[in-house]
C-alpha cells in the first residue's frame, strides 16, 4: 500500500511539473507576442498550433505514466502547476522578458537603421567606381 501511495504522489508531482511546463511553454509565446507586434490571423494560428501540440504532448504524458490508465489526479496536478506558474511568477517573468526583449529589438533596429544609410552610400560608392574601372559611367551610356 505504501509503494502505491508513494506512486501516485510522484506521478502527481510529474503532473504538477509538466503543468509548468506546458505554462512555460505559452509564456515564450506571450513574451515573443509582447516583443514583436502580431495581428489577429498570427496570433489565432499560433494558439491554435500551441493547443494541438499541447494536447498531442498531455497524451503522451498521461498514457506513458501509470501504465496507459489517465487518472484524476493527472488533471489535478496538470491544472494545479498552471495554476501556480501562471499566478506565482508567469506574469512577472512575461512582463519583465517581454519588455527587455522589445527593448533590445528596438535598439537592434536602430542600430540597423543607422548603418542602412551607411552601407547604402558605400554601396553607391563602390558602384560608381566600378562603373568608371568598365570604361566610364555606364547609366549614363545606357540613357542616350
Amino acid at each position: 500500500m505504501y509503494i502505491f501511495a508513494v506512486e501516485q504522489l510522484k506521478c502527481f508531482g510529474l503532473a504538477v511539473a509538466f503543468g509548468l511546463g506546458i505554462c512555460a511553454a505559452y509564456d515564450l509565446i506571450r513574451i515573443f507576442r509582447r516583443a514583436i507586434h502580431h495581428n489577429i490571423v498570427a496570433i489565432s494560428v499560433e494558439d491554435v498550433l500551441f493547443v494541438l501540440a499541447a494536447a498531442l504532448f498531455s497524451c503522451i504524458f498521461f498514457f506513458r505514466s501509470y501504465e496507459g490508465m489517465p487518472r484524476f489526479y493527472h488533471i489535478i496536478g496538470m491544472i494545479l502547476g498552471i495554476f501556480v506558474w501562471q499566478f506565482f511568477c508567469g506574469r512577472y517573468i512575461v512582463k519583465f522578458l517581454g519588455n527587455c526583449l522589445r527593448k533590445i529589438l528596438v535598439k537592434l533596429t536602430n542600430l540597423l537603421k543607422k548603418n542602412y544609410k551607411w552601407f547604402k552610400i558605400v554601396l553607391s560608392r563602390r558602384k560608381k567606381a566600378y562603373n568608371v574601372t568598365r570604361g566610364g559611367n555606364i547609366d549614363e551610356k545606357q540613357k542616350k
